[in-house]
């Protein structure tokens, strides 16, 4: 049995949060109760965490509290991956791993689901999505990338679909000069790619038997946040080239087998510890070079969770 069924009561709404249950298959689910105090669906600061062994995408408000059961498939056979934020349209996109693999997309706004891709050349593990700022978007299938029009039209033009970047593909976001970085835990390395998919740069942990790059994202200030696994679990702030460490935090009390990392508004980096099953955020001092504890939130509602994304502002 990977989880039990937890309840959780609202003013109106009992939203009964299902996980996964040995023997049962409930439907595929997606909430379209108004959960924002704002009177949109998703409100700015709230976060939305995919569930690995849940199979599910919750939304947490900014202090980790349960919002709403987002997205739901067939347990023990699926499950909700990566997760992203797409500002041209205003919805959270999720790279479903299952039968069949697919990108989905929920509203900031009001809610509504729809299917953004659903292609038989994306079969591999889709383990995480990303929007470029034409609105194309990024898929990881095992160890390549595969690029879509923002239609959700594939492309296949020599570049795209990728040839093997890094084995085992964790998670992968845009780069606000273009291009994109993606991880690999199976590649043990986090690399920059531009906006062809040729290499830029690429870093390894040097962190001995600490090996395993699940979680990677860029800074305000175009750094790269990556997250080790391994002996020693850890986050580390690259400077843009990979090639200087500005910044490390870890601490086996409080972080414990990293996953997906994003970067808050605030300019703090939340991780997604599935040892410990919270998100843990850390404060980054440019001028000290520090990566500091700030708290941790979401424990007892989080089983396994893999990425995460911060609403940010937004305009409906």
């Amino acid at each position: 049995m990977k989880n039990t069924l937890k309840k959780y009561l609202y003013p109106t709404l009992m939203v009964l949060f299902v996980a996964c249950v040995n023997g049962e298959s409930p439907e595929e689910t997606s909430s379209l109760i108004d959960a924002g105090s704002s009177g949109l669906f998703m409100d700015p600061t709230d976060i939305v965490v995919t569930n690995y062994f849940s199979d599910s995408a919750i939304l947490l408000d900014s202090d980790g509290n349960f919002k709403e059961l987002l997205y739901n498939v067939e347990n023990n056979q699926e499950q909700v991956v990566g997760v992203n934020w797409n500002p041209i349209t205003n919805e959270v996109f999720l790279s479903i791993n299952g039968f069949p693999d697919r990108i989905m997309a929920i509203s900031a706004i009001d809610g509504t689901e729809r299917t953004v891709i659903q292609n038989t050349q994306l079969n591999g593990s889709t383990f995480g999505v990303a929007i470029n700022s034409d609105g194309s978007i990024l898929a990881i299938e095992s160890h390549q990338i595969e690029k879509f029009s923002a239609n959700g039209n594939r492309v296949n033009d020599g570049n795209f679909p990728t040839g093997t970047l890094l084995n085992n593909l964790s998670q992968v976001n845009s780069l606000s000069s273009g291009g994109f970085v993606v991880c690999g835990y199976g590649g043990d390395s986090v690399a920059t790619y531009d906006e062809n998919g040729s290499q830029l740069n690429i870093a390894v942990s040097g962190i001995a038997g600490t090996t395993n790059g699940y979680g990677c994202d860029e800074t305000g200030a175009g750094e790269v946040v990556a997250s080790w696994e391994g002996t020693t679990d850890t986050v580390v702030i690259y400077d843009n080239t990979l090639g200087s460490v500005l910044a490390t935090y870890n601490d086996s009390g409080t972080l414990s087998s990293p996953r997906g990392v994003e970067v808050l508004e605030n300019g703090n980096i939340l991780v997604t510890d599935v040892g410990y099953h919270y998100l843990v955020e850390l404060e980054y001092n440019v001028v000290a070079g520090t990566l500091t504890y700030v708290r941790t939130i979401g424990g007892g509602l989080l089983n396994y969770p893999w990425q995460l994304v911060e609403i940010p502002t937004y305009l409906p």
